[in-house]
């Protein structure tokens, strides 16, 4: 449970309401920052389509914020891990080749045939 001491209850003016927030202290200002990007886009969309009132501007504004978050979900992209995970297994290959050339003749499977892929184990979903 956190401490008492690490929260604190701010206000934040969100488009015409003012609200009581209790916050962790090192999060106030993302909450503070956050309030601001919600102001400014109800400012803008108010500015752009006067006269539709407050409940079309929030609706709209919910929706772009829930839009950004799925595109910066998709964003997530492992692909710099996985290229580095393949050039470190192919140093690590060769590294394991260079030493039984070196050492002499290794155990059967030690050093790996790299123009045949390897055998994986599959789980399969259906027998």
């Amino acid at each position: 449970m956190e401490n008492a001491q690490n929260k604190l209850v701010i206000h934040l003016l969100i488009g015409k309401q003012l609200y009581p927030i209790t916050v962790l202290r090192e999060q106030e200002e993302m909450f503070r920052k956050a309030a601001k990007l919600i102001n400014e886009k109800l400012s803008r969309y108010e500015q752009t389509y006067p006269n539709q009132g407050y409940e079309k501007y929030t609706s709209v504004a919910l929706l772009d914020f829930a839009v950004r978050v799925q595109q910066l979900e998709q964003q997530k992209d492992d692909t710099p891990y996985a290229d580095t995970l393949a050039r470190l297994s192919d140093e690590i290959t060769k590294l394991l080749e260079s030493a039984c050339r070196a050492l002499g003749p290794c155990a059967p499977g030690a050093a790996v045939n790299r123009s045949q892929p390897q055998p994986r184990n599959h789980l399969h979903a259906t027998p």
